[in-house]
Formats: C-alpha cells, sequence, structure tokens
C-alpha cells in the first residue's frame, strides 16, 4: 500500500503545538512545511512503515539560528520526528531546511501572514542572516545574485578569504549546497 500523503500545514501546527521550546514554536509560525514519500518503507512489530522526507522553510534569521545552534536543530528535528511517528504507520526519514523567500511576517494567522509577507531578495537575505550570525559587518557595497544556476558576489573591495567562508557558508544554508559561489571586484 503506497504512503498517504502527509498535510504540511496540519504537521507544522502539530509541532507547534507540541514543541517544549517557545524558539521552536516562534520559528515554525511563519514556516512553510511540506512532507513526501521518501520511498523507503520496512515492516515493523506492528505493521509496514512509510518513510517520509520533511522539508521546512524558514526565514534567514531562523536559519543563521539553526546555523550557529546544533540543539535548537536537534529540537526542531524532535519535534517533527514525533509528530510523524505519532501515526504508527509512518516515520521521518530526513529534515531538510531551506530558505523561504517570502521572508517573515508576523502578527494574523499562519495564511495571513503567508499573504502579507513579501518576497526578501538574496541580498537582503544574506544580511539577515548575517545580523542573526553576529557578523562584525557586511560591505555595504555587496551584491549577490543568482546566476546561471550559481551565485555571484561583488564588491569594491577584496574581501579576506575568511569573509568569503563567512559568506559561502550562509549562501549554502540559504540556497542549497552545491551552489558555485563566484567573486568579482568592481
Amino acid at each position: 500500500m503506497p504512503a498517504e500523503a502527509i498535510d504540511g500545514e496540519a504537521l507544522r501546527r502539530a509541532v507547534i503545538a507540541a514543541a517544549g521550546d517557545a524558539r521552536v514554536r516562534a520559528m515554525l509560525e511563519t514556516a512553510e512545511v511540506a512532507a513526501v514519500a521518501a520511498g523507503a518503507h520496512w515492516e515493523a512489530s506492528h505493521g509496514a512503515v512509510h518513510g517520509y522526507a520533511v522539508s521546512v522553510g524558514l526565514c534567514a534569521e531562523d536559519l543563521a539560528t539553526l546555523d550557529a545552534s546544533p540543539a535548537m536543530r536537534d529540537l526542531l528535528e524532535r519535534g517533527f520526528a514525533m509528530a510523524m511517528a505519532s501515526a504508527p504507520d509512518r516515520s521521518m526519514t530526513s529534515l531538510a531546511t531551506r530558505w523561504n523567500r517570502r521572508g517573515t511576517a508576523h502578527g494574523g494567522s499562519y495564511r495571513e501572514v503567508a499573504r502579507s509577507s513579501d518576497a526578501v531578495t538574496l541580498d537582503e537575505a544574506l544580511r539577515r542572516y548575517g545580523e542573526v550570525a553576529g557578523w562584525s559587518s557586511l560591505p555595504t557595497d555587496l551584491q549577490v545574485e543568482e546566476h546561471r544556476g550559481g551565485v555571484r558576489v561583488r564588491t569594491a573591495a577584496p574581501l579576506d578569504r575568511a569573509a568569503q567562508r563567512l559568506i559561502e557558508a550562509a549562501l549554502a544554508s540559504l540556497l542549497g549546497a552545491g551552489r558555485t559561489v563566484s567573486w568579482s571586484i568592481g
């Protein structure tokens, strides 16, 4: 029997309701959640179990918080694993986080917030990520854009390698690993 579809919104609400940590609840208030069959299934003592891959879209600030705090990521993962396991025939096989390009807005119900949230540019997302991560400053002339499957970063003056690594790690968190980052001066 194929795995049933999981309603991402219902899953998000279940994790919020069960989360013991206020930071996790706040993080999930504007998150986008999807759960898809992962193609994994096995027999347990109580019957067949189907595995699901869960994806959580978060604002740049929340991604920076997760990247800085493995304990926070563990709490988020535990919340989703427990919510998925509330049904005996399903289990979470993976949890991926991604950038929710809508950014974040506060006030009102989830659906009202989703409709009122403005799209956030990659430049702005990187700046928000950096603020939460505690970067001393990004150059004001920094320009970041997606280009042909990769990312182009442009500055007026060269950045040292340590600053470049911080930016590359943040871009990997926002856009996913495997994107080529090219640097240019001018």
